[in-house]
Parts: C-alpha cells; structure tokens; sequence
C-alpha cells in the first residue's frame, strides 16, 4: 500500500475564510444569506460549464452570478461592485487553526499543494495575504491546468500528472465531492 506524501488542498472556504467577504453582500442586498447563495451558485455554474465543456475563468462566473442575484431584487452591479468583491475575495484570511496545522503537517514530512478553481494570480493574493503562501511546495490553478473545474477528473488528474505521483500517493482536502468532508483518496477510499 502506498504512502500518502502529498495533501492537496482546496482554498476557498476549505482553508480560507469565505465569510468574510458578508459585508460586501450586505451592503449589496441587505441579506445575511446573500453570500451564501451566491457561493453556492458560483459552484454550481462553474461545474454545469464544466459539463457542458465550455471553460470560463472562476472571477467571470462570479461576477455573472453576483449579476444574477442582483437583477430579481432590482439591483445594479457597478464595476467598482465587482472589483470590491474581487479584492475581498483575494484576501480572505485562513482559518485561525490553518496556519499551525500546515506547518505540523510539513514538520511531519507531508509535501503540501493547494488545487483551486480561482486564478493563479487570485490564489497567490490569497495565500499570501494569508501569510501561508511559503507552506506549499506548489500551487495548481485550473486556469492553468484542465480549463475544467472541480470535480472534473481532469483537474486532479492534472495535479498528480505534473507531481509525477501515483493517486495513492496523494489525499484531497477537502475530499473529492460525494465524499464526507475530511482527507479522502481520489475514488473516496479513507485516507
């Protein structure tokens, strides 16, 4: 049985904090649960393009989506609109726990990487912001990779190709979808 060296982690509210970009949607809509449904709509247009085979960039769809919800309520999404959501997004911090957690994590030898659906440029704002960019040996970006997002097959596909690992070498966090939400191997078998 293979050894798991490698941990991939996704960024957006699996190491991140995603409720901190709630203000901007309160003061959009004055909803609590505004961000909430456009995070959850964001997700699911970025896998129906995926199924459709068309690739658009993660910032694009959220930004149609923020225009979405926006358009019932009567709303206007200004550009100074997108580019605030943008700029919160790019610097949501980690978790108070994350940044211990993956330094024990590389003290005990795991190589670890990051997979997201954002942009490299997004991501790197991000980890860095964070003060946790330095604690992964490497970031993917679909942009850059399968132009499919996750849960594509291709998307982590691509990230164990370029590693040069075998999957059995590798554990997803969060898991692969339809698995509970804790390190889990591609194929949804235990870590």
């Amino acid at each position: 049985m293979s050894r798991v060296r490698n941990i991939v982690f996704d960024c957006n509210e699996s190491i991140l904090d995603l409720a901190t970009v709630t203000p901007v949607f309160q003061r959009l809509f004055g909803e609590p649960g505004a961000m909430r449904l456009w995070f959850r709509e964001l997700i699911t247009y970025s896998q129906a393009l995926t199924i459709a085979n068309v690739y658009v960039p993660f910032t694009d769809i959220g930004g149609a989506v923020l225009e979405k919800i926006a358009a019932p309520r009567g709303g206007k999404i200004t550009a100074a609109d997108r580019t605030e959501l943008t700029d919160r997004f790019a610097t949501m911090p980690p978790y108070p726990d994350v940044p211990g957690a993956l330094r024990r994590l590389r003290q005990a030898g795991f190589h670890l990487f990051t997979l997201t659906d954002n942009t490299a440029a997004i991501s790197g704002r991000q980890l860095t912001h964070g003060g946790i960019i330095d604690l992964f040996d490497r970031r993917f970006s679909v942009d850059d990779t399968a132009k499919r997002h996750k849960p594509a097959p291709e998307a982590y596909a691509e990230v164990t190709r370029v590693l040069g690992a075998s999957p059995q070498t590798c554990a997803w966090s969060p898991a692969i979808p339809g698995t509970p939400s804790e390190l889990r191997r591609p194929g949804g078998k235990p870590g």
